[in-house]
């Protein structure tokens, strides 16, 4: 987001990095490894051993902290062996007069020195594109996006989940390490899919099935609502070139308010302004309860937003619920009812590109806490907010709009 214009990154290696790592003389008896003929000691750090992660933390996070001082490095990003130098222009005013005070080959130099060898089939060489962490770091249009290599790779990870459930019989059905490898991956790049994160719970949940199995090798079938989440995963995974923005965005207060009360309803309040949807009886059901009118309130506030034709912005929304805020904010919930909610407020912010941030306050300083309760002096007939947006059908059953 904050990377200047010129900015550049290179992609490091370490080559066999815990292997760099001297083990302690005095802990060399207790890395003892029994062989056919004999007992081997590990004078070296093996991959696995569980201070591994920490110690090469310490020792790479010196050498690079030393290595952007000496060369006035702007940033370095790592994740274990996986170095990201970042360089910026020291002179010039475009492009083509852009001098940097740095190379590759100082970096690589100055890390050998301090016994670090590098993983040459890994190193790239300074670019405004950089690939890290499985995704690809555009740092002079501020994007992120899966690398289409790994794009269609992971989308015939779903392609198979799903032909696997479909069979029937012996070698049919989804193991332990199935469902974990396919949730990891799509956890994984909902960061750039991020419409897709309502869609992960049922898959979440799947697991959980496998419990009280004994054996890694027991295949059991997901249900219907995993194989729909999934379809649309593969939906997603199956348009190319799909990114997410870093760009920085403004930040809009419109004194924007919500609420919800069991005992009458939901409130919105837009600058004074009122909007109210009183419970049907019998709303209460099928995993309906506070939390999810609460997802509900939400879900208006942005419907409104979405109705103002808002874009390239990040407006900002009062609530009392620390749950809504939380479950919104991961973009799944666990509550189905909610759930449901989130996917679709979720499409009305990718539609229209902007996003929301959620500012908790305590209820007694709810604007929208009277409207929520159907006080009469608050819902005044001259204060009503202009009608943005029909309550959606889904909701019918539930809601009803509180009319003068």
């Amino acid at each position: 987001m904050n990377a200047p214009p010129g900015a550049q990154g290179a992609q490091i290696d370490i080559e066999a990095a815990y292997r760099c790592l001297k083990t302690l003389a005095a802990h060399v008896p207790y890395m003892a490894v029994s062989v056919r003929k004999g007992i081997i000691f590990d004078l070296f750090h093996p991959f696995g051993l569980r201070s591994a992660g920490g110690n090469l933390g310490e020792a790479l996070d010196a050498t690079l902290d030393i290595i952007a001082l000496l060369f006035g490095l702007a940033f370095v990003a790592k994740w274990v062996d996986d170095i990201i130098p970042i360089r910026t222009p020291i002179s010039g005013s475009s492009p083509s007069s852009w001098a940097y005070g740095v190379t590759l080959v100082q970096i690589l130099d100055e890390m050998r020195c301090f016994g670090w060898p590098i993983n040459l089939l890994k190193l790239v060489d300074f670019s405004s594109t950089v690939l890290y962490i499985g995704f690809l770091w555009d740092l002079e249009a501020k994007v992120v996006s899966l690398p289409e290599r790994k794009r269609a790779k992971y989308l015939a990870r779903v392609d198979q989940f799903l032909l696997d459930a479909s069979e029937s019989g012996p070698g049919s059905g989804a193991t332990l390490h199935d469902a974990q490898k396919l949730n990891g991956t799509l956890v994984h790049v909902a960061f750039v899919y991020r419409d897709g994160r309502p869609y992960l719970p049922t898959l979440q949940a799947f697991l959980m099935n496998f419990c009280n199995t004994h054996s890694r090798f027991v295949r059991l079938h997901p249900s219907s609502a995993v194989i729909t989440d999934l379809k649309y995963w593969r939906h997603l995974l199956s348009i190319p070139s799909v990114f997410r923005s870093l760009v920085a965005r403004p930040t809009i207060d419109l004194d924007i308010w919500v609420d919800a009360s069991t005992s009458w309803g939901i409130g919105l309040v837009v600058d004074g302004l009122w909007r109210a949807w009183a419970l049907r009886p019998g709303w209460k059901r099928e995993r309906r309860d506070i939390g999810w009118a609460e997802s509900i309130a939400l879900e208006f506030a942005i419907r409104h937003i979405h109705g103002l034709g808002i874009t390239s912005s990040i407006i900002v929304v009062h609530s009392d619920n620390q749950g809504s805020i939380g479950q919104y904010r991961r973009g799944r919930g666990s509550n189905p009812q909610t759930n449901e909610s989130i996917k679709r407020t979720y499409a009305l912010i990718i539609q229209n590109d902007f996003d929301i941030l959620l500012e908790y306050v305590e209820s007694k300083h709810n604007i929208a806490d009277a409207v929520s309760r159907g006080d009469t002096v608050a819902l005044n007939p001259l204060s009503r907010l202009s009608r943005l947006f029909d309550t959606p059908i889904e909701l019918a059953p539930f809601l009803i709009e509180h009319e003068l």
